[in-house]
């Protein structure tokens, strides 16, 4: 999958991970990669309507991308929904035109929403439904609310129609142009600093399914394109969310989202490999909705209040709502672990990597703080749904004193 992720949340089974039995939470995002063979387009005036999305932080910008999208409105952005699914908006930035990341970061769009396509679905791969890497996406859109518009916008406009056969497409993301090493001890490549384009040509959605190994690649939300030369550009994880754009009587018209490529064949940034995007032209009508809901997102942190102490009652505390009311609640709560079986120094920390367990059964906002617990670390989630989408988010975590 050409993923990436943001934001404090936990990740989801498939695309972005698997929340299973133990979840390590691990907040950074995905490392951030991109086209392989690519054409450096280093003035954004050639792509105004380009956007990346990146984790707020002081590192360079190409240490915190993870995802493109693309402007098709002056307050609106399409993005990939396993960029943005269960995120938390205000851990995004939204970058517009920023072509070459270290010389100009582009402008900051401040985010009023996000809204996931409520087909979005991840799809485990039929060859190995546990790969984290391997899964596909089916309607893989979400759109991100902007919280006023771009005075200036040029925008892409969006297609009412699937490309033709013989159409030229082009897609655009940031990262690195090769898939990481093998050798663990390699460090992971670091994203490219101009932004990169590759031209592809439309494939047939029987051709996709059979080139990709997966049911995804015929789903009527999802349109493929290849490169025409077997040596050419391909899509990488990390290109997510770019838009893949077709020249229409001299307008540049987005018709499709970067969703999943050769990953989810071990050919991860393989030159030629197919690509499988979002199906724009199918989605438009709830991609062009005028007044989408956008899905909760909370106005403070989750945290966990009251005594801690064995016997004592704990509350997690949510706080007021931005976006869209939650339609559904769901509190969960869990207990740090060490892993053991790893040696300490691959973590770099004198104990070991600390992760976090569900408690069974302890499904309500209070928690009365049982023995087991003495000296432990605890923390609360809080799952929050309504039409936009449905967005997970989790407390600092807490330690409860030794009980003597």
């Amino acid at each position: 999958m050409a993923w990436g992720s943001s934001g404090r949340r936990w990740a989801r089974a498939g695309v972005l991970g698997s929340l299973g039995a133990a979840v390590a939470v691990v907040l950074a995002a995905a490392p951030a990669q991109a086209i392989t063979g690519g054409t450096p387009v280093p003035d954004a005036a050639d792509a105004p309507w380009m956007v990346t999305l990146a984790r707020p932080g002081d590192e360079p910008l190409a240490q915190r991308t993870f995802c493109g999208g693309a402007l098709i409105a002056p307050d609106r952005v399409l993005t990939a929904a396993h960029c943005v699914s269960e995120g938390d908006p205000r851990r995004v930035e939204v970058h517009l035109g920023a072509a070459v990341l270290s010389r100009d970061p582009g402008r900051i769009l401040p985010i009023e929403g996000v809204a996931v396509h409520p087909e979005y679905k991840q799809v485990p791969s039929p060859a190995d439904p546990t790969s984290f890497t391997k899964s596909s996406a089916v309607a893989d859109v979400a759109i991100i609310g902007l919280a006023e518009p771009v005075p200036d916008a040029m925008p892409l406009v969006v297609a009412d129609e699937a490309p033709s056969p013989g159409a030229t497409l082009t897609a655009y993301g940031h990262g690195i142009t090769a898939a990481p090493s093998t050798d663990p001890a390699m460090p992971p490549p670091s994203s490219s600093d101009e932004l990169l384009r590759a031209d592809l040509g439309p494939i047939s959605a029987q051709a996709c399914a059979t080139r990709l190994h997966t049911p995804s690649g015929s789903d009527d939300s999802v349109v493929c394109a290849q490169a025409t030369q077997p040596d050419g550009p391909a899509i990488c994880p990390g290109d997510s969310g770019g838009p893949l754009v077709e020249l229409v009587d001299g307008r540049a018209v987005i018709v499709g989202v970067t969703s999943f490529s050769g990953e989810v064949t071990d050919q991860m940034c393989a030159a030629g490999t197919a690509a499988a995007f979002a199906d724009v032209a199918g989605l438009r009508d709830w991609i062009t909705q005028p007044h989408p809901v956008f899905e909760p997102s909370p106005a403070e942190d989750v945290t966990v209040t009251g005594k801690l102490a064995v016997g004592s009652t704990i509350t997690c505390a949510t706080p007021e709502w931005e976006g869209g009311e939650p339609a559904t609640l769901e509190y969960s709560w869990s207990r740090g672990e060490i892993d053991t079986t790893t040696p300490k120094e691959a973590w770099n920390t004198p104990t070991g990597f600390l992760f976090f367990v569900p408690i069974d059964g302890q499904t309500a906002p209070t928690l009365t703080v049982p023995a087991d617990l003495s000296g432990r670390d605890v923390l609360c989630s809080v799952e929050a749904g309504n039409a936009g989408g449905s967005v997970s988010y989790h407390s600092d975590s807490v330690t409860i004193p030794e009980h003597s």
